[in-house]
């Protein structure tokens, strides 16, 4: 008897190795598959501007990484008493000007670097409805008043054609650079159920015509978590986020079609180890603890030795 619908994902003929270094942009969804390739100790880089949900912004923030582009004082907007970046997720903001532009630099600079140098970008689209500032589109309001912005829902035709545009710099800036789309299996329903369906449609059209003209791969993470784990206990408590067992679902599908044979071994091979290192018992000495920590590191490092 079959009792769910699985979502065929077609092994990749190019795997994911731990000599790969990988960077994760998008919504908090690529923010979860990115914390798990750190947390095994592959060479990451997550969200350098932060939680960013709408295609537009990713691409405007790629493209300005691209350049090398420092952000300045006049681009930053004061409110409540701290200083945002209209480009960036509300971790980046601060009390101080100088703290949030060194903060903002230095994750540029460092993201520019690592993507020159990069294997794997991994994007993952969350909205296709963007709100509009003085004409130009933000990646986060920050809280600001809404009658400053304009929500607009983006075509999949303008979607696709200025991340073809990305896709032709990427491409000039490191060539040797695989790109995966995905789009977020989370719900966005601030604005309701239909708004939330009528976006990702426009999203996932968008990704599908980049991947017909060769921008990128896809990887199902929607459809999975929308047809194969269609119930409602594989949702978060806010019904909007997948719950971890989903997360973790979805990440071994993707581990199947991308990961190396070897870097998935070696990965299960880290996990009790991992777990020893985290591990925060109730009772236990200051020096329990550090023989703890001690012998958790010396055998992941035994373990990461063996990479190629």
């Amino acid at each position: 008897m079959k009792l769910t619908t699985p979502v065929h994902v077609p092994e990749s003929s190019i795997r994911i190795g731990y000599g790969d270094s990988i960077m994760f942009v998008g919504s908090c969804f690529a923010e979860e598959v990115g914390a798990w390739f750190t947390r095994h100790r592959f060479r990451s880089c997550v969200n350098p501007f932060g939680i960013i949900f709408n295609p537009v912004s990713l691409s405007a923030n790629l493209d300005r990484m691209i350049e090398g582009r420092l952000f300045s004082p006049d681009e930053l907007v004061e409110h409540g008493e701290m200083w945002h970046s209209m480009d960036h997720h509300g971790a980046f903001s601060s009390a101080s000007i100088d703290v949030a532009l060194d903060k903002m630099n230095s994750e540029l600079m460092h993201g520019r670097e690592f993507l020159l140098n990069a294997k794997w970008l991994i994007l993952t689209f969350g909205t296709a409805w963007v709100y509009e500032r003085q004409g130009r589109v933000v990646a986060n309001c920050h809280k600001l008043s809404s009658t400053e912005f304009e929500r607009k829902l983006m075509s999949h035709s303008a979607i696709a054609g200025m991340w073809m545009k990305t896709s032709a710099r990427l491409r000039s800036f490191n060539p040797d650079l695989n790109v995966i789309f995905s789009v977020s299996p989370v719900r966005y329903l601030k604005h309701g159920a239909v708004e939330n369906q009528l976006s990702k449609s426009h999203l996932l059209i968008a990704v599908n015509q980049l991947r017909e003209q060769g921008a990128g791969s896809y990887f199902p993470a929607y459809e999975i978590m929308m047809d194969e784990l269609r119930d409602y206990r594989f949702w978060d408590r806010d019904m909007a986020h997948p719950s971890d067992t989903a997360v973790d679902f979805i990440l071994d599908k993707f581990r199947s079609a991308w990961l190396s044979p070897e870097s998935a071994a070696l990965s299960d091979k880290l996990d009790p180890w991992l777990s020893l290192l985290e591990h925060r018992p109730i009772h236990e000495t200051q020096e329990q603890t550090a023989r703890r920590i001690e012998k958790a590191e010396m055998e992941i490092q035994q373990i990461m030795s063996e990479v190629k």
